[in-house]
C-alpha cells in the first residue's frame, strides 16, 4: 500500500510538471507571435534579405580637364565590387578603364585607370528601384600621357533598376578630383558618367 501511494504521488508530480511546461511554451508562443506581429508593423525601409556581395560592370565614359594642359574624353569601362555590412552600408572597390587619345603629330594616347575604394549607401529600397551614393578615395594614373599618377577621388551615385531576379541595371555620374600639379599646384575638376548591369549574391 506504501509502495502504491509512492508511485501515485510519483505519477501526479511528472503530471503536474508536464502542465507547468507546456504552459510555459504556450507563453512563450503567444510571447514571440505578438512581438513578431508588433515588429512586422512599422514600415520597412530595407529589404531584410539583402545579399551580402553586389558586382558591377559596364561602359564609362570620363570626361578631364587641365591633364598637362589638356581637355580630353576617354571611354571606357567600370568595374566594382560592394561588401554590405548591413541593409543599406557596404564597402566598395572600384576600377574604371578609360581609353583614348588626343589628335595631333604625334598622336597622344590618353589610356587612364582610377582606382579607389570606399563607403558605399543605399538610400532606399523596394522591389524595383534602389538609388545610392558612394565615396571613394584612390589614384588616377595615364599610363601614355607621360607615365603620371595622382591622388584622386570619385564621388557620385545612381539607381540600380531590377531586371528579374538577382540582376539589376545601373545608371551612374561621378565627379573625380585629381591633382596632378603640371600645369600648376591645382585640383583638376573633372567627372564622368556610366551604365552596366549589378548582380547580387
Amino acid at each position: 500500500m506504501r509502495k502504491l501511494a509512492v508511485l501515485c504521488g510519483f505519477v501526479l508530480l511528472l503530471a503536474l510538471t508536464s502542465a507547468a511546461q507546456d504552459s510555459a511554451v504556450g507563453a512563450v508562443g503567444f510571447d514571440a507571435g505578438s512581438s513578431s506581429e508588433a515588429a512586422a508593423d512599422p514600415p520597412q525601409m530595407f529589404s531584410s534579405d539583402r545579399l551580402p556581395w553586389q558586382l558591377a560592370i559596364g561602359y564609362q565614359y570620363l570626361h578631364f580637364s587641365n591633364i598637362h594642359g589638356r581637355t580630353f574624353n576617354n571611354h571606357g569601362f567600370n568595374t566594382s565590387l560592394t561588401r554590405y555590412l548591413s541593409s543599406w552600408f557596404g564597402l566598395e572597390g572600384t576600377l574604371v578603364m578609360g581609353f583614348g587619345s588626343i589628335a595631333g603629330t604625334p598622336e597622344i594616347g590618353t589610356n587612364s585607370l582610377f582606382f579607389g575604394g570606399g563607403p558605399h549607401i543605399a538610400l532606399a529600397k523596394d522591389s524595383r528601384v534602389e538609388p545610392w551614393v558612394h565615396v571613394l578615395a584612390g589614384g588616377q594614373h595615364f599610363r601614355r600621357l607621360g607615365s603620371i599618377t595622382s591622388w584622386a577621388f570619385m564621388a557620385g551615385g545612381g539607381v540600380d533598376i531590377k531586371l528579374g531576379g538577382r540582376g539589376y541595371w545601373r545608371i551612374q555620374g561621378d565627379y573625380l578630383g585629381t591633382h596632378f600639379t603640371e600645369p600648376g599646384n591645382i585640383t583638376q575638376q573633372n567627372y564622368s558618367f556610366g551604365s552596366g548591369l549589378v548582380l547580387n549574391f
